[in-house]
């Protein structure tokens, strides 16, 4: 019986032990899978059918954890990969963990100071306030997400964000240049956001620098080889804000400035983004919302209007339907360029679609 209690006991302690750690520690799976039909009125001169993978939001696998170290310090890290799921392919150019791969330390009263391949603050600090983030989805971003705010990352990047004090937070990154003047998110980069929230106000603003960062606008101005903007530097700043009526509605809306700098005039190019919207939930299990959109670059200006409703069939699960439509005008090559989608041939572009979304 003793040797029985003596072999007992540092199982028992073990079991303990791992028990205490485990209390201490956790990791999450999560996930989006969003897919749907899409007709599009004119793509590259042609109506377009297509079934394509997340529009309403991002389709995603992904891993969290967080680990406590005691004194109100924990470790954390977040994995996080982009899903094409009418292929099977990965999203972000094929990268194992494209969306998101940051390793940081949390402090409750100091903040978080993370590391790795993380969204800036156009993201971070505006995305309350878009468009595609209150209802609208992936086709309500501004042309060519010219303005970051469709959530962009740098690699190799250090970034803080400080904790919430009295509705107020603020953040700062850097991306020192890995390969200088390659790409956009290999040269040095810097990002600043803050937001405030007060009852039903929040507001927020933001500031990135991307030095090397070009955006091919072919498609915007009815070119016929490619037209490149900056290559020197991506300047980008937005202003944005919400206010709840009440229960059922949701106003939202922002202005950004995207200036990208070439070595050349020709590569200078400056994009000024306004929308806004209302979300409106009459019941518990529907949303609808209405979006606009207004951008100018050079003469031209490209403005969009969204219609979508949200049907909740349980906590984890939702159908959609959209409508949206963009003219382009002012300058005569002006083109329509609804965001994912291909460029139009000519200055009107709408797309309709019906989606199904699952989180888990």
């Amino acid at each position: 019986m003793r040797s029985i209690r003596s072999a007992a006991l540092p199982s028992l302690a073990l079991s303990l032990m791992c028990s205490n750690a485990c209390a201490q520690s956790n990791v999450t799976l999560y996930g989006v899978l969003d897919l749907g039909m899409s007709h599009a009125s004119d793509v590259g001169g042609g109506r377009q059918t297509l079934v394509d993978s997340g529009v309403m939001q991002g389709s995603r696998l992904g891993f969290k954890g967080t680990e406590d170290l005691g004194g109100g310090l924990s470790a954390l890290f977040v994995l996080e990969q982009g899903l094409v799921l009418n292929s099977g392919a990965l999203g972000q150019g094929g990268l194992a963990f494209g969306r998101q791969s940051w390793v940081g330390l949390s402090d409750r009263n100091l903040g978080t100071l993370s590391l790795g391949r993380q969204y800036d603050f156009m993201w971070d600090s505006l995305v309350p306030f878009t468009n595609a983030t209150q209802l609208g989805g992936g086709y309500v971003n501004n042309p060519l997400d010219n303005d970051r705010t469709a959530g962009q990352r740098l690699n190799n990047s250090i970034k803080y964000t400080s904790p919430k004090w009295s509705g107020f937070s603020f953040g700062a990154m850097f991306a020192p240049s890995q390969t200088p003047g390659t790409s956009q998110g290999s040269s040095p980069s810097r990002s600043v956001g803050a937001n405030y929230t007060q009852g039903n106000w929040s507001l927020g603003t933001a500031y990135t620098q991307v030095d090397g960062a070009s955006l091919n606008v072919q498609s915007l101005v009815g070119s016929s080889q490619a037209y490149t903007l900056g290559g020197k530097r991506n300047s980008v700043a937005g202003l944005g804000g919400s206010y709840r009526l009440n229960e059922q509605f949701l106003l939202h809306g922002m202005v950004t400035r995207s200036e990208f700098e070439g070595n050349s005039s020709n590569a200078n190019g400056t994009f000024k983004n306004y929308f806004g919207g209302v979300v409106y939930r009459p019941t518990a299990s529907w949303k609808v919302g209405v979006d606009l959109n207004n951008t100018k670059l050079f003469n031209s200006s490209y403005k969009q209007v969204a219609l979508t409703a949200d049907y909740i069939l349980s906590k984890r699960t939702d159908v959609y339907a959209q409508v949206v439509t963009q003219r382009a005008g002012g300058a005569a090559n002006a083109r329509a360029n609804i965001f994912i989608l291909g460029g139009a041939s000519g200055r009107d572009q709408s797309v309709v679609r019906f989606g199904l979304r699952h989180s888990f």
